[in-house]
């Protein structure tokens, strides 16, 4: 596959990729998802500062959402039990990101009564497989290749956020399906695009990737244990699709989880354009703190009436006793943790494989000022008693 000269005119090009690759021709209703693709392609030929592999990743990127998207199609035409699979109150991990989630995600995750989503379904949705059987997948070997080049482009990324493939994956990867959602925004430099997902509506977005998780699970019968921090901004969307969703909600102080954001953001942009993302470093930091702290403030007003459904967990809580801050989640959702369970949580806490190094950031280079993070993010510090 070989990246075209131009993106904004390359839309037809990318679904030929994209259907070669996969032997599948159906993505879906084009209105979906064709505004976004069509934006985002035009925003790649004027703001980000590719390399020569960072613009092979990003035509890699857009061609695999493309291939996602046509994998549902055809699972959802082939398995039409998708239809009538409940998903009866997930347990969701949202917040702020870098709070947490992905450690608690994962130690969580090695409970065998949940199902998740694990990272090579999310690029290939399809019902989940026999695990064995994984290693051969045409698909899992793909979604092995496109991370392992990712991470070469870009080690550091790796620290501040590894991805594993067989491992459980954020919800916001079959957000991206529908070309409308913040993954674009941060993957590499795109404040034209960015602009433009400010004015849209995710609601379609939540309903198909809520229909993707059905086709996954349609033959499995376990809770659906999920993340994604974003999702905190978009409770209303979220109780549509599963009124009896149980959320965990992560919690740090802002003076600790801004500067980590833009710390990751970054090194994905890096990624991507190389020495290119120092010309725009500085703007990360503004962007990145009001539209989190957009998110705080959406997510605190949709959570008003809704308490029965939470349960608050602060970084440094769970950081000094991790199963302690599980079995008090368990506790607060009746959730009955076996000795199998207690044992495996147990085990990847002292293996600590999220502790794979340590992400270094600063405020200035982002153009962050502590008083100006506090200042944003008051009503947030507030609400949940977040200790500086």
């Amino acid at each position: 596959m070989r990246p075209p000269e131009r993106f904004s005119s390359s839309e037809h090009y990318l679904h030929e990729v994209a259907a070669k690759e996969c032997g599948l021709t159906d993505f879906g209703n084009g209105a979906d998802y064709l505004p976004g693709l069509r934006v985002l392609l035009a925003s790649m030929d004027v703001d980000p500062r590719f390399t020569s592999e960072g613009r092979q990743l990003a035509f890699e990127a857009v061609v695999n959402t493309l291939i996602a998207r046509a994998y549902a199609e055809e699972g959802w035409k082939h398995h039409p039990e998708w239809r009538t699979t409940p998903i009866r109150k997930p347990i969701i991990i949202a917040g702020m990101s870098r709070t947490g989630t992905t450690a608690l995600h994962k130690l969580m995750g090695e409970d065998p009564q949940f199902q998740g989503l694990e990272h090579w379904l999310s690029q290939s949705p399809m019902p989940r497989p026999l695990r064995q059987e994984w290693p051969r997948n045409p698909a899992y070997l793909r979604a092995a290749r496109w991370v392992d080049g990712m991470f070469a482009a870009s080690p550091e990324s790796q620290v501040a956020h590894n991805v594993i493939v067989d491992e459980y994956e954020e919800c916001l990867e079959l957000q991206r399906q529908n070309f409308t959602c913040n993954r674009w925004t941060c993957t590499w430099t795109a404040p034209s695009y960015d602009a433009w997902w400010q004015t849209q509506s995710e609601k379609k977005t939540f309903a198909r990737s809520a229909d993707i998780l059905r086709l996954i699970g349609c033959h499995d019968d376990r809770r659906w244990l999920l993340k994604n921090p974003s999702n905190i901004e978009f409770l209303d969307y979220v109780f549509d699709q599963f009124p009896d969703a149980c959320i965990i909600q992560t919690h740090r102080d802002p003076l600790k989880f801004m500067p980590s954001i833009c710390s990751l953001v970054h090194l994905l942009h890096i990624g991507f354009e190389g020495e290119g993302a120092e010309a725009t470093r500085h703007l990360i930091g503004p962007r990145e703190m009001e539209k989190w702290a957009t998110i705080a403030e959406r997510g605190m007003a949709q959570r008003d009436g809704r308490e029965a459904h939470f349960f608050d967990v602060h970084h440094t809580e769970f950081h000094a006793d991790p199963m302690g801050t599980i079995q008090r989640i368990y506790d607060r959702f009746d959730l009955v943790m076996s000795a199998e369970a207690e044992a495996r949580i147990i085990a990847r806490i002292e293996a600590n494989p999220e502790g794979h190094g340590k992400h270094r950031y600063d405020f200035a280079s982002f153009g962050l000022r502590k008083e100006a993070i506090l200042a944003r993010f008051a009503r947030y510090i507030e609400r949940f008693g977040i200790a500086n």
